[in-house]
């Protein structure tokens, strides 16, 4: 007989999360999220842990151990799943390692029979690590610009990354005059901005906050039916600091609806009127929009 039959199977590791078919959306969300917290499992996992629906909105949750040792808890609420899964695998400590005889007790050892084989005992596994999400999203909605008082339509196309509480965006913008200012009834005001930007993601229930601040690179142009801009009189980029405020609310595990406001500024615009003509209206110094986002988990 072989030593690693004697011994038994290989060790088991990983932690695999299941969540029953009937869950809401917000716990089936907040398995996915406890998911990210744990090592994946392997083909032997060490610790098997199912999430069930309980009335009143709560669940129950069991973990089982690759040999046999269980224990389980209430939940009431979906941000307490995944701090709970956790606490409970680190509460069931792997049973200690059977360490292979000295080399001159071997011959003394009684041989081990297939039916007394031991079971597969769990490892210890490495919890707690943060999760991290990708989520793409696009958004329409409206924006005004001062001092022009340019009533846009505004799209946007993002980003995000979320790592813990700790967010990482790229958003891409385009906006377009609905009507432009009283001195410029015949001139088209259009706008793009690319932006990076980084700051907090918080959860609250079943909703998403995410609020981040994100410098950006706005191009801006006027156009008319004169053609009195040419090419590169027409258009003009400039440095700008925004700010945005996202609130979203879970629709299942991997999508959310959401609501965005956001404001930005160009320094320069501020200080003194820019403008593309000197008879033309002043550049946006100030926009800010509102707008309803869609979004769809990636990771």
């Amino acid at each position: 007989m072989s030593a690693s039959s004697a011994l038994g199977a290989p060790r088991c590791d990983g932690v695999a999360i299941d969540g029953a078919p009937d869950l809401l959306p917000d716990w089936a969300l907040a398995v996915r999220q406890a998911r990210n917290w744990m090592p994946p499992p392997a083909s032997c996992p060490a610790f098997a842990i199912r999430v069930e629906a309980l009335a009143h909105g709560t669940v129950r949750v069991v973990v089982t151990s690759a040999d046999g040792r269980r224990a389980e808890r209430s939940v009431g609420h979906p941000a307490d799943l995944a701090p709970t899964v956790l606490g409970l695998v680190t509460s069931i400590p792997p049973e200690p390692d059977v360490s292979p005889p000295e080399a001159g007790e071997a011959s003394r050892a009684a041989p081990v029979s297939p039916a007394e084989t031991p079971e597969p005992r769990p490892r210890r596994v490495s919890v707690g690590r943060a999760p991290t999400e990708v989520w793409l999203s696009g958004a329409v909605g409206a924006r005004l610009g001062e001092p022009t008082h340019a009533e846009m339509l505004d799209l946007e196309a993002r980003a995000d990354v979320t790592i813990r509480q700790w967010l990482l965006l790229v958003s891409f913008r385009y906006a377009r005059g609905l009507k432009s200012g009283a001195d410029a009834d015949d001139q088209s005001y259009e706008e793009t901005a690319i932006g990076v930007g980084a700051g907090r993601h918080e959860t609250l229930g079943t909703t998403t906050l995410d609020v981040a601040l994100v410098p950006s690179l706005a191009t801006m142009s006027f156009d008319d039916e004169s053609g009195s801009y040419d090419a590169r009189g027409g258009t003009r980029s400039e440095l700008r600091v925004g700010v945005s405020l996202r609130w979203s609310v879970a629709l299942g595990p991997s999508w959310r609806l959401g609501i965005t406001a956001d404001t930005d500024v160009a320094p320069q615009g501020l200080v003194r009127s820019v403008r593309l003509d000197p008879d033309g209206a002043p550049l946006p110094a100030w926009t800010g929009g509102l707008r309803v986002s869609a979004a769809g988990a990636l990771l």
